[in-house]
């Protein structure tokens, strides 16, 4: 980036210096060190506090805040950094619009959130564009790979709202460039997807944040939104399936109990059926046994 906040061009060398380290910090937490985004947010505290007001300090801290909320395991924890983030990022934007980091920062943070809670695809286009723009006007100001990632994730931000033409633009565009052989299969990928789709699609209507936290307000066991995207309606979808299906299910605690009952009642029967046999067997030997006892009377006349 060769366009910077005139602030920044005015500060002392420590600025500097304990910037460049916290943006190699943020570089790394980008790519998905935890550790490094936890560094990188406690240091920009402190130099915000030392160095008050300046946008491109904001717009880092703003984009590490995001990136606080993307390891972020608690959903209104989320929720929060999100939200002081985009705060920041909007208010480095509207100090200073032509820092061309500052809107790279904003676009790639919006870019990222999902549109149907956050509604900031419109805020990454309008940054995207703006550092398009730039580009044409002064080649050079932004790096070859740069502003390819950006022409594609703008592509992917018009695709996202519907705007199939407009994205088959961004990513047709990019055929044209030098591309690493993992974009140009990127790229192919996106254009073949968006084969037969009409110019403009109309997407259904999503919930708000705001629709999110009174999901959260109203569940007790505080699992709801462990991750983006999952909405309050499947999960209670699901649970109603789940209490179906339950409902329907033969009790088998039950079934096993009437079984081990039925089976308890055949075998006392077959055991009375045996000991009255027994009894039987033995009143007809012990009247047998009698009956050979008796002294036999002698049949012969005298």
């Amino acid at each position: 980036m060769t366009i910077q906040s005139v602030k920044v061009s005015q500060l002392s060398a420590s600025f500097h210096e304990r910037l460049n380290h916290i943006i190699r910090l943020h570089g790394e937490g980008v790519v998905g060190n935890a550790a490094s985004v936890q560094e990188a947010n406690r240091l920009l505290e402190l130099l915000r506090r030392d160095y008050p007001g300046v946008p491109l300090a904001e717009a880092y801290h703003g984009s590490t805040m995001i990136l606080v909320a993307r390891d972020a395991t608690k959903p209104l924890d989320k929720l929060k950094w999100c939200k002081n983030g985009l705060m920041l990022l909007d208010k480095a934007v509207a100090a200073a619009p032509h820092d061309l980091m500052v809107r790279l920062l904003r676009g790639k943070a919006a870019a990222q959130l999902p549109e149907k809670y956050f509604k900031r695809t419109q805020t990454a286009i309008e940054d995207y564009t703006f550092l398009i723009d730039q580009e044409l006007r002064q080649p050079g100001v932004l790096e070859a790979d740069e502003y390819s990632n950006i022409i594609y994730e703008l592509g992917e931000a018009y695709s996202s709202i519907g705007r199939n033409r407009d994205a088959v633009m961004c990513w047709s565009n990019l055929q044209t460039r030098t591309l690493t052989p993992d974009m140009r299969q990127r790229v192919s990928q996106k254009l073949q997807a968006a084969e037969g789709k009409p110019a403009v699609e109309i997407k259904p209507p999503a919930n708000s944040v705001q629709a999110i936290l009174i999901g959260i307000g109203a569940r007790t066991t505080g699992d709801a939104l462990q991750h983006w995207g999952q909405p309050k309606k499947k999960k209670s979808a699901e649970k109603k399936k789940e209490a179906s299906r339950k409902a329907n299910q033969p009790d088998e605690t039950a079934a096993k109990k009437e079984k081990k009952d039925e089976s308890v009642l055949k075998k006392e029967k077959k055991e009375r059926a045996a000991s009255k046999k027994a009894k039987k067997d033995s009143s007809s030997s012990q009247k047998n046994k009698k009956s050979s006892s008796k002294p036999k009377k002698n049949s012969r006349k005298h």
